[in-house]
């Protein structure tokens, strides 16, 4: 299986030690690709700190020992990197896919960093927003940082389970580092548990252009003020550009076209965060699209109907899931160009190589026992196009097999819709609960175009 993703990533890079745990589970692997580098120097910190080069094509494999939680970056003279960091929690498994997109730069860069004092546990998440996306974890002093940072405006947030902490911080770099961001932390108590909701769909914003709108709809709960902010890197990010308030309005000029999913959460007073936070999706369109290319006119494809044994990921132009994390891929829910099977809308999802549709499910979990097969409709727009699917339990960690979905439908037809069921069994997740699932391109080229629809699970 080429390249198993197990979540979207965007950002920068820094070189960041981390949080040890008491805790020393078995060795296990962090792997992945930099992108648009020659040679890239990748790290890992935490109890058995490591650092590679990338070998061909970008990839590198560490293997690390002893600590639980881990910070990963990468590293190369005059690049900016996306995402900065990543925070990974091992527990024992191997972890794939952990990817990076260099970006050459001649500007100076710069570094976020503080502490965090007050009550510390080991996990402690900071999350980079912005100009620039990441995480990276505390380590054993409650320190984070940050590295070779592009100037722009970022916010940065913490969160533990179990622990509250002082309100998201906003940061603007111009000509300097910033290195006092400081956060406090306490053990949370048992106030009334804090609920929000958000808008579902944000106002499209546009590349380039000042974009400024609320997200909040309804909170309740907790003690005291509410402040707000963006949820974990793992839970998705807003659009490169752009941060969520204290204020709980969206707001910055975005860099780059995609749709976009992550969370959005309330805070109080003393900290608290609202559990479950909301998920808000928004799509940015570069200024001035290109007319679309006339397509051929596909050959009529069965539509499934909706039936009491059927659960729909996404169905009539609707997605039921809370959201995705695709990776190296923009899906556009929004899309008409493709002709869809059913409903006013399809999924155009435009993808660099080996990029993937990942939806995930609402509370991270899925019981897909009742049900006995994946089905999806996909669409090429190039006569080599392959794709493979495969499922992810919570953790990030791959549960059942990769497959070809060739073997369960037609051969793919540029311009032409081919309907997929793929057993349950065969994939290994029959009787699961699942996090996620990917549908992921195996034809390995950039700016690759396809399209998804009526996707679901069926008896």
């Amino acid at each position: 299986m080429r390249r198993m993703v197990q979540g979207s990533i965007l950002s920068t890079v820094s070189l960041m030690t981390l949080a040890v745990s008491a805790e020393c589970p078995a060795d296990t692997v962090i792997s992945g690709t930099v992108e648009n580098v020659s040679a890239a120097l990748v790290h890992v910190s935490g109890a058995d700190a490591k650092s590679v080069w990338t070998g061909a094509g970008g990839t590198y494999s560490i293997t690390a020992a002893g600590a639980k939680y881990h910070t990963i970056a990468a590293h190369d003279a005059n690049t900016v990197f996306t995402p900065a960091a990543v925070f990974a929690q091992t527990d024992g498994a191997s972890i794939a896919g952990l990817n990076f997109i260099g970006t050459p730069t001649t500007a100076p860069t710069y570094k976020i960093a503080g502490t965090i004092g007050g009550d510390l546990a080991p996990g402690t998440v900071v999350t980079l927003n912005g100009a620039n996306v990441g995480s990276a974890g505390t380590d054993s002093g409650g320190s984070y940082s940050f590295s070779d940072l592009a100037a722009g405006t970022y916010t940065v947030s913490a969160s533990q389970p179990g622990y509250g902490f002082s309100k998201s911080r906003t940061i603007t770099i111009t000509d300097r580092d910033s290195v006092e961001d400081n956060f406090m932390s306490t053990r949370t108590a048992g106030s009334e548990p804090i609920t929000v909701s958000g808008t579902a769909f944000a106002p499209q914003a546009t590349v380039g252009v000042a974009y400024s709108s609320s997200l909040l709809k309804r909170v309740s709960g907790g003690t005291g003020a509410y402040h707000y902010q963006a949820g974990t890197y793992g839970t998705g990010t807003p659009p490169l550009g752009m941060v969520v308030g204290a204020n709980g309005v969206l707001s910055g000029t975005p860099l780059r076209a995609g749709t976009y999913s992550f969370q959005f959460c309330a805070a109080d007073d003393a900290g608290d965060v609202s559990s479950p936070c909301a998920t808000s999706t928004i799509t940015v369109v570069n200024q001035a699209a290109a007319a679309p290319v006339p397509e051929p006119v596909p050959a009529p494809t069965p539509v499934p109907v909706p039936t009491p044994r059927a659960s729909w990921v996404y169905y009539n132009g609707v997605f039921d899931w809370p959201g995705d994390y695709s990776f190296a891929a923009s899906p556009d829910y929004a899309d008409t160009s493709g002709a869809p099977l059913s409903g006013a809308h399809d999924i155009k999802i435009t993808s660099s190589s080996w990029g993937g549709w990942l939806p995930y499910a609402l509370n991270w979990k899925f019981n897909a026992a009742p049900y006995t097969s994946l089905t999806f409709s996909l669409k090429p727009t190039r006569s080599d196009q392959t794709w493979q699917v495969y499922f992810v339990k919570v953790g990030d960690i791959p549960v059942g097999i990769a497959i070809d979905v060739a073997k369960y439908g037609p051969t793919p037809v540029a311009g032409q819709w081919g309907t997929y069921t793929v057993p349950l069994a065969a994939l290994g997740v029959a009787g699961t609960s699942i996090y996620k699932f990917a549908i992921q391109d195996q034809t390995g080229a950039n700016d690759n175009t396809w399209y998804i629809d009526n996707i679901g699970f069926v008896n």
